[in-house]
């Protein structure tokens, strides 16, 4: 309970808990307090004929961009500090192990303090049921994905656009699953993507997303082995 009152201290502050609680409230707003926003919002958008929604669309990737703000503003500071942080291990892989882990943790706890809020609104208004657990575990993994893709990026291109694009490749996604009918890319919306209208091709989805997070990871490893990212790091401490 301690090490967790620490991480907290240290990577969770004050400006992070009001956003989340501003988050929160803003997008219980958007169900009007009668709909639940873990099975309304965060199962995604339903794709069932060829119309694309673009308010929920908006809404959806409203739900991304909050949690890569907070992610990409640990990661820009980390970024500057990073030369100096490399001194204090003595190898790298040991480093980027424990980043990726820990931006993924603080990710968790910012994305479960939300929930929290969430869940307690809705059981005032009895409306929290056993499918918003699937829901979340889906979105979750989804949106850790994009995290991994953000921790590596940060890491390998050192841009401030990847969070852009990766939204952007998001909305693609759902406006291609809706024009050719195919839900299994918008594998992050339960709506779309729950075992009971996919079967397995549902579980294949969910495999190739933990894949990826695995790809990001050793990827950023092999490409420190072959000197690449050691000339980057170098080349921004220059700058």
């Amino acid at each position: 309970m301690k090490s967790v009152y620490i991480f907290i201290q240290k990577y969770i502050d004050i400006w992070d808990a009001l956003a989340v609680i501003c988050y929160s409230v803003f997008t219980w707003c958007w169900s009007g307090q009668v709909k639940s926003n873990i099975t309304e919002i965060l199962s995604g958008i339903s794709t069932e004929g060829s119309v694309i929604e673009i308010v929920p669309l908006g809404k959806w990737l409203f739900l991304f961009a909050f949690y890569f703000f907070i992610i990409c503003r640990k990661l820009s500071k980390n970024r500057r500090m990073l030369t100096f942080v490399l001194y204090r291990y003595r190898y790298f892989e040991t480093w980027w192990r424990r980043h990726f882990i820990t931006m993924h943790i603080a990710n968790f706890m910012i994305f479960i303090i939300s929930c929290v809020i969430w869940g307690t609104l809705e059981l005032f208004n009895g409306i929290f049921t056993n499918e918003n657990i699937a829901v979340i575990l889906v979105f979750f993994l989804h949106l850790s994905v994009w995290i991994s893709v953000l921790i590596a990026g940060n890491i390998i291109f050192n841009t401030k656009i990847t969070p852009c694009i990766l939204l952007i490749f998001e909305g693609m996604l759902y406006i291609v699953s809706v024009n050719f009918n195919l839900p299994f890319l918008v594998c992050g919306m339960y709506a779309n993507c729950s075992y009971h209208k996919l079967g397995i091709i549902a579980v294949v989805a969910y495999v190739i997303e933990i894949l990826i997070m695995a790809i990001c990871y050793l990827t950023v490893s092999k490409l420190w082995k072959l000197g690449y990212l050691e000339r980057k790091v170098v080349e921004c401490q220059v700058q």
